[in-house]
């Protein structure tokens, strides 16, 4: 699939203030009618 995409990120990297690597290179498509579920440990 390479049209209609609702999202598309590409390259997405974050760290914390304190340093923290949150996400390394992240690489995500999101097509209409997907459903997408992003789950980490309890209280992220």
């Amino acid at each position: 699939m390479t049209s209609n995409k609702v999202i598309d990120i590409d390259h997405l990297s974050y760290d914390y203030p304190d340093g923290t690597p949150a996400l390394r290179d992240i690489h995500l498509e999101v097509y209409p009618h997907e459903s997408v579920a992003i789950l980490g440990p309890n209280g992220a």
